[in-house]
């Protein structure tokens, strides 16, 4: 490749990878802000500029060889599912976001060296947007009620009185710096620089991660770190100094002490004293141990039974779940489980494929800061429905194209 051959792919490659985080950061911003109709804004770009990411590019895109036919019958049978919905338009709806999802994937798959540049430094900037956002809402939400987010698909503010999503994003950045901190590097003052930035980061997003009152970020964050500490130990990546082990052990045991200080089980008193603060002086509603997920499990497994092959059609588990319910009109909208709502939804054969999907992604995947990420993300999909946030599963998969490594594409 002759030089100038070589600079015009270079600026291309990088122009792409500008365009597509502006384009992210606006779907990121409008849906969660949870400004008025930044929902609906974040899915229409999200449908429109996904294809035109692909044919933007100079150069072909090369789809990655082994996934690409999992994700065709996945596709294939979500579709077949559509003829069976009980709802056609939110099932088509969905489905159109699925085929938007998996060409992002491939577009990051193609340009990954690109996106990993930046990466780190977007999510700990929108971290920083919404921490100080959710101030400003909790501020002025009295005042100001145009701001006040009016359904739960947003980052910033406790729509329930039982959590805040700030805590399921903030789950990225925090691993970012752990990571950082983690990693055995050379002292120099560029690095000892760095190490007291991330330092400083985590003590700002701490607090915010921890008032979010989410468990399921809690639990995600917890077998990240813990997952993260054991391969770089046994990669040998890792020095183990009291610092690092003091800070781990600060958050973790910070984070059972929340996940656990506002559940109502019982007779049970441990905690009682620091309930008694968190709910009464933060307007906090006490949880169940479970959160209705044993019922939802019920409900869904009840639906698959029912309509096993093709299910009740892409973004209907509302329908499986009122029809199951055991108190008539206690239903909910998701099964708070990535991978049991599209089994309920899709059928039990897309189910296994996506399942296999993910599991093939992952598998292949470089073992990297990004590969943690994507693993948080997917660890908090299993306990609430934060996969139904459009800008969190689009993320999930452009981490998922960054990692994923083939060596022969089609």
């Amino acid at each position: 490749m002759s030089n100038a051959k070589f600079f015009c792919y270079c600026y291309t490659e990088i122009m792409s990878a500008l365009i597509f985080y502006l384009v992210l950061a606006v779907v990121l911003f409008a849906e969660g802000s949870g400004l008025p109709a930044g929902r609906e804004v974040a899915y229409l770009i999200i449908i429109l500029s996904s294809p035109l990411f692909l044919l933007a590019r100079r150069r072909p895109t090369k789809l990655p060889a082994r996934i690409t036919p999992m994700i065709t019958l996945f596709l294939v049978l979500s579709f077949i599912s559509i003829l069976f919905s009980q709802n056609v338009k939110t099932s088509i709806l969905l489905f159109l976001f699925y085929i938007s999802c998996f060409s992002v994937f491939v577009f990051a798959y193609s340009i990954r060296n690109e996106l990993k540049k930046f990466m780190p430094t977007f999510l700990l900037i929108f971290g920083f947007i919404f921490s100080i956002y959710s101030l400003v809402v909790s501020f002025f939400a009295s005042r100001i009620p145009q701001i006040v987010p009016h359904e739960g698909y947003q980052l910033v503010y406790s729509y329930t009185s039982s959590h805040n999503h700030l805590g399921d994003y903030l789950l990225l950045p925090l691993i970012v710096c752990f990571y950082y901190l983690f990693s055995n590097r050379p002292k120099s003052p560029k690095n000892n620089l760095l190490s007291i930035i991330y330092n400083l980061c985590i003590l700002f997003f701490l607090p915010y991660f921890l008032f979010s009152y989410s468990r399921s970020a809690y639990v995600a964050l917890t077998g990240v770190l813990l997952i993260m500490l054991i391969n770089f130990y046994r990669t040998r990546m890792m020095k183990i100094s009291s610092a690092r082990i003091g800070i781990t052990l600060i958050v973790l045991v910070l984070s059972g002490l929340f996940m656990f200080s506002v559940v109502r089980s019982g007779t049970n008193t441990r905690f009682s004293q620091v309930t008694k603060v968190l709910v009464e002086k933060n307007a906090l509603s006490f949880k169940d141990p479970y959160g209705s997920r044993i019922d939802y499990l019920r409900e869904g497994i009840l639906s698959a039974i029912e309509k096993p092959l093709f299910g009740v059609g892409p973004g209907n588990f509302y329908l499986a779940s009122i029809k199951y319910t055991k108190v008539p009109g206690l239903w909910t909208h998701t099964a708070h489980n990535i991978f049991l709502e599209i089994l309920v939804e899709n059928g039990i054969l897309a189910g296994a494929v996506f399942v296999l999907i993910i599991f093939e992604l992952l598998r292949r995947s470089e073992k990297n800061l990004f590969f943690f990420l994507a693993l948080a993300l997917l660890l908090n999909f299993q306990t609430d429905y934060t996969y139904r946030i459009y800008s969190l599963f689009l993320l999930f998969f452009v981490l998922l194209g960054i990692i994923y490594k083939e060596k022969s594409a089609v």
